[in-house]
């Protein structure tokens, strides 16, 4: 009979643990690229395909809350962002923190450039967070939670 020692049984396990997180982090980041090009040229089929489907998705921003693929659909993607004639969403740094094998959510600062129909430009920074759960085998974005930067230095009081 072959015996495993503790010590190796648990470098297996990290290592397989830090390889999966590695790869839902590469995963991720490229549902990351896809929910940025699908504001940027208004591609309302890759975010269908980005988005759940599910019943309790979500997104919360300054402009209100839609609960549902639909109504993020109708209110975020064709009202706010279709009503603008150019956009540019860049994101900055990302941290990827998984949860469970089907579950993990990401934090990250954004730049949005972009102008209204008369060519006013218009220029925004903000932080967001996005939830996601793994179905059928693919990242799915659950829940966005979007604002704008910090009005004052962090440590300071209300």
């Amino acid at each position: 009979m072959l015996r495993l020692s503790p010590t190796l049984v648990f470098a297996a396990t990290v290592g397989n643990t830090a390889l999966a997180q590695e790869a839902t982090t590469g995963e991720i980041a490229a549902l990351l690229e896809d929910y940025v090009r699908a504001v940027n040229e208004l591609d309302i089929d890759l975010a269908e395909e980005i988005w759940s489907q599910e019943p309790g998705v979500s997104f919360i921003q300054p402009r209100g809350h839609q609960r549902g693929w639909p109504d993020i659909r109708d209110n975020f993607y064709l009202g706010a962002m279709g009503g603008l004639p150019t956009r540019h969403l860049t994101l900055g740094e990302f941290e990827v923190h998984p949860l469970t094998d089907d579950t993990a959510w990401s934090e990250f600062y954004w730049t949005f450039e972009a102008s209204l129909p008369d060519g006013t430009p218009i220029n925004s920074a903000g932080r967001e967070t996005q939830i996601y759960r793994r179905e059928n085998g693919t990242w799915q974005i659950r829940h966005v939670h979007y604002s704008g930067m910090p009005t004052q230095e962090e440590g300071e009081g209300f």
